[in-house]
């Protein structure tokens, strides 16, 4: 996705946008790519190493905890449903930001 679309979906400035992307970039989870349809254009994609869970661990550390303690009370019956909907609500918001990201 390129920066501006960025910007015009976060409503952010593209000026805040690109300070984002910079810090992401340095942090090693973004990185710049030309795009490969459009050579004046530059996407910035997620690096396949910002995809590794233990990178974020400490940083859901606290709603990790929090999510366990609701969980425990419900049943193991309601849980699967729980976690069933979440699965499905997640694919759907997979489907929807490719979307998104097609149209940028």
């Amino acid at each position: 996705m390129t920066a501006g679309r960025i910007a015009e979906l976060s409503g952010l400035s593209t000026g805040a946008v690109t300070g984002v992307i910079d810090r992401l970039e340095r942090a090693g989870y973004v990185r710049r790519v030309r795009d490969p349809h459009d050579r004046r254009k530059v996407l910035v994609e997620v690096t396949l190493g910002a995809q590794d869970p233990e990178r974020f661990s400490l940083l859901f550390k606290g709603l990790t905890e929090a999510t366990a303690r609701v969980l425990a009370h419900y049943t193991p019956e309601q849980r699967e449903l729980l976690y069933s909907y979440g699965a499905e609500m997640l694919d759907e918001m997979r489907k929807e930001v490719h979307r998104i990201g097609e149209k940028g």
